[in-house]
């Protein structure tokens, strides 16, 4: 009983922060739905009382007391916020004869991934040791003690890995009162919900109801997915960053809706690299799309300079401060991240020759029948229609999917791992995974028709 009120705590409490904080970001922007509430606000949430956390024990503080006000101060915000009363309206939509079977399996999966999450503990070598080792040893020393980040002799593990999950299961750790190992599978489950909701709103922006549920039921029953998501990896988690954090990207480009998100866009890109290294390509290819595509809009006539300049500087800025932190803290300490190779010339022309290598593995990784065969799919529309594909509706969307890929893969070229070959083995699913929603998104926008049904009923 006592665990279950504890998580309970911990979760709502995530959740006050997680709202108030995207009520505060969005300002006058549009309303938006249930689902997509419910899942920036465990996202946003989930960022912002580790970061707050962090900066807290950066300052000195200890980790229980940090923990308890900040999570207290979240809900009595929350209900100061909300003290007028709000009757909650539920609106349950009738389902069609097609649309009924997308729902059945979304709830079959996600009790399967429950299960899974909250009966097994974590399993997976870095789910171990990366972040439940951490968050003990964060919950036993109430602060940020060199075992976290500077004693390898202790904690034998990526010492430079970013500490969002292990903070965030830290957090349930205190709300509980003690370590409990099925706090990371409760974090896991919520995270595969997030993505499943996330997704169902961002494919509802280029397909009908009924397709975008069916579309959003083929990425919840993905192998690949299905087997990451109740491990407590790093990476499905990622994947629903990145995902929301390239709505928001295509609300700002997109002239028939507000835009008003770059406040929002910039938290949500500068926690990518708080959650896992790879977040530093993300936040540059979102950094690098927003540019292209405020630009575009400039040189049509479609937006005024101030206010492209305002948005951009605003993204750079609030994104900056935000991924900042941690590498500032980490070169303060001292900490040596051996994990890759220095990042230089010298090293590229003497590693160089592993690029074929690594794109074979890549290739046979992506045409695994665990992936649902969406990848081999994914690059015969490219291959079939590459123009066409990309000037459809979010059709730009393949583009940071592919230079992702490209970055990611030669990423094993600076690997220090020897062989480097079990680096790739290890991780290059990994790497799919966070792109997959993405490609997946996209590939429902090739839909023939599938942007005229954005306002069309199935049944």
């Amino acid at each position: 009983m006592t665990s279950l009120l504890g998580a309970a705590l911990a979760v709502v409490s995530t959740l006050a922060w997680g709202d108030t904080v995207c009520r505060v970001l969005e300002g006058r922007s549009r309303s938006r739905g249930t689902s997509w509430r419910l899942a920036t606000s465990w996202l946003l949430g989930s960022g912002f009382v580790s970061f707050v956390t962090f900066l807290l024990l950066w300052m000195g503080g200890s980790l229980t007391p940090s923990v308890l006000f900040l999570g207290t101060t979240g809900i009595l915000l929350w209900l100061v916020r909300h003290r007028v009363p709000v009757r909650p309206r539920f609106a349950i939509p009738g389902l069609g004869r097609w649309e009924l079977p997308f729902v059945l399996v979304l709830a079959v999966e996600t009790g399967l991934v429950g299960f899974a999450a909250l009966v097994a503990p974590p399993r997976a070598w870095d789910s171990w040791v990366n972040f439940a080792s951490k968050a003990r040893v964060l919950f036993v020393d109430q602060g940020l003690s060199a075992a976290v980040h500077n004693d390898p002799s202790r904690l034998p593990t990526n010492l430079g890995y970013p500490l969002l999950l292990p903070l965030q299961e830290a957090w349930l750790f205190v709300w509980d009162g003690r370590t409990n190992e099925w706090a990371a599978g409760l974090i896991a489950l919520l995270y595969f919900v997030t993505l499943v909701l996330l997704f169902g709103c961002a494919a509802r922006r280029v397909a009908s109801p009924a397709g975008a549920l069916a579309a959003t039921a083929v990425l919840a029953s993905v192998p690949r997915v299905t087997q990451g998501a109740p491990v407590g990896m790093a990476d499905l988690p990622l994947a629903a960053f990145v995902l929301v954090s390239f709505v928001l990207v295509s609300e700002t480009l997109d002239r028939r809706e507000s835009g008003d998100a770059i406040p929002l866009l910039a938290v949500s890109a500068g926690l990518l690299p708080w959650l896992k290294d790879e977040g530093w390509l993300w936040l540059g290819l979102l950094g690098l799309v927003l540019a292209g595509g405020l630009l575009v809009k400039l040189r049509r006539g479609e937006a005024d300079r101030p206010r492209v300049v305002y948005a951009l500087t605003l993204f750079v800025a609030i994104s900056a401060l935000v991924s900042s932190a941690w590498p500032l803290f980490l070169s303060s300490r001292g900490t040596i991240r051996y994990v890759f190779l220095p990042l230089s010339l010298e090293t590229l022309a003497r590693n160089g020759g592993r690029l074929p290598e690594i794109a074979r593995h890549l290739a046979r990784v992506a045409l695994n029948p665990a992936w649902s065969f969406l990848w081999p799919l994914a690059g015969l529309a490219l291959l079939v229609s590459a123009r066409r594909a990309l000037f459809r509706r979010d059709g730009w969307l393949i583009l940071p999917v592919i230079a992702f890929l490209a970055l990611g893969g030669a990423g094993y070229v600076f690997s220090r791992f020897e062989p480097y070959q079990s680096h790739l083995r290890n991780s290059a699913d990994r790497l799919l995974l966070q792109a997959l929603p993405l490609a997946l998104w996209w590939l429902v926008a090739q839909i023939p028709g599938g942007v005229e049904g954005v306002g069309s009923r199935t049944r």
